[in-house]
């Protein structure tokens, strides 16, 4: 671009000040349209893919966490902006710890804490600390952006925003870009311009020397005063030509449009309900070619509903809504289910908008919730009466 607006320079001083002709300087003028125009379309580009991150940002606010509050243990929604030190969250695989927490109540839980250890292992099982297992050094710490893999449980909050470790670690955005870094593709991308760039330069410095040496040649020949302004303009020309030469053959465009289209990609993917922080990640997924999952949750809705069970020698299909009344059950057994349901169970019960208690967590565990609740059995009481 430099070198460019360089060869502008001089072209339109030389138009202006030196052909005889009344438009000599248009040339040199459009250069400096081409080079305004290349300078504003990548600060247009520059603003829309930052324009995207700021959407990101923005549904990244939205997450919410499941936390307790009130005085009958009930589960809520809440913003992870919104969570306050005392609250108690519930821990579930997948989620992000919203903030610094104590493991108060947790089976099987692991972390990955990569956000913080970088030098050493970053995957760590976490357990609660009772007293008298501390010759096992358990860690009930859970840290702010840390990733749960697996396990379930309760922790309660610590410390928030500028008060959790994560801003003495890292002062960075929510987004967790800091100094951009290129992603990988980016960074071949980049290689690969280096490479053309380097033939390109190679070839316009032939270029010019050899298209040099035939005009000097040829002014010899034809005995032509060297300070002659045609001598120049001719010079100024080969030059023109050679930097023609580098801008074609640099692809410096390559990664500027491999970070639009990816941009564009995220703010897509997001009205699909996928949201993507990082943008190697899309490159990341491109390169997948086997993905071994589980069906329920990752290929089906986790919609889940008992079709038939197993008691008392009978086998039972559930086709209405209260079978264990009308399937002639004994009242212990009807009891004994229940019972085996409610405390084998760590899903939660929310207030949906329309006031109703609705089953929340995982599937298994809500599709036999809402078994109970379809043969009119208060469940929000019955888990009540557990924590109690």
């Amino acid at each position: 671009m430099k070198i460019l607006l360089v060869a502008a320079t001089i072209t339109l001083l030389l138009g202006i000040f030196i052909e005889d002709e009344g438009f000599s300087w248009i040339e040199g003028a459009s250069i400096y349209f081409a080079v305004a125009f290349i300078a504003l379309f990548t600060s247009a580009s520059d603003y829309i893919k930052n324009k995207q991150f700021l959407k990101l940002h923005d549904e990244i606010k939205n997450e919410e966490v499941n936390v307790i509050r009130g005085q009958y243990g009930l589960s809520q929604p809440c913003k992870v902006f919104e969570v306050v030190v005392g609250d108690i969250i519930l821990i579930e695989a997948g989620m992000r710890i919203p903030a610094d927490c104590i493991l108060i109540e947790g089976m099987d839980v692991t972390v990955d804490e990569h956000e913080y250890y970088e030098d050493r292992e970053t995957i760590v099982r976490k357990s609660v600390s009772t007293g008298e297992n501390h010759k096992e050094n358990p860690d009930p710490f859970l840290l702010t952006r840390s990733l749960v893999l697996s396990g379930s449980g309760r922790a309660v909050v610590c410390a928030v925003g500028k008060y959790s470790r994560i801003s003495s670690v890292k002062d960075e955005d929510i987004l967790g870009e800091g100094d951009e870094v290129m992603t990988p593709l980016q960074g071949r991308l980049e290689k690969l311009a280096g490479i053309f760039g380097k033939w390109g330069y190679f070839s316009s410095f032939v270029i010019f020397v050899c298209s040099c040496i035939f005009m000097i040649i040829q002014f010899s020949v034809e005995g032509t005063d060297f300070l002659d302004p045609k001598f120049l303009k001719n010079l100024v020309n080969y030059f023109t030509v050679a930097v023609a030469v580098v801008i074609v053959a640099v692809p410096e465009g390559m990664p500027l449009a491999v970070s639009l289209s990816m941009a564009f990609s995220i703010d897509t993917m997001k009205r699909d309900n996928l949201l993507v922080k990082k943008l190697e990640a899309v490159e990341t997924m491109g390169t997948v070619t086997e993905i071994c999952t589980g069906k329920t949750a990752t290929l089906t809705k986790n919609d889940m509903s008992v079709q038939c069970f197993y008691t008392a020698g009978q086998f039972i299909v559930n086709k209405t809504k209260d079978t264990l009344v009308t399937c002639g059950l004994g009242d212990n057994i009807v009891t004994l289910i229940k019972d085996c349901i409610i405390f084998n169970c760590d899903s939660r019960v929310e207030m949906s908008d329309d006031a109703k208690y609705v089953p929340a967590g995982n599937g298994t565990e809500v599709g036999m919730l809402k078994f109970l609740q379809g043969n009119e059995m208060p469940i929000q009481d019955l888990i009540i009466r557990r924590e109690r």
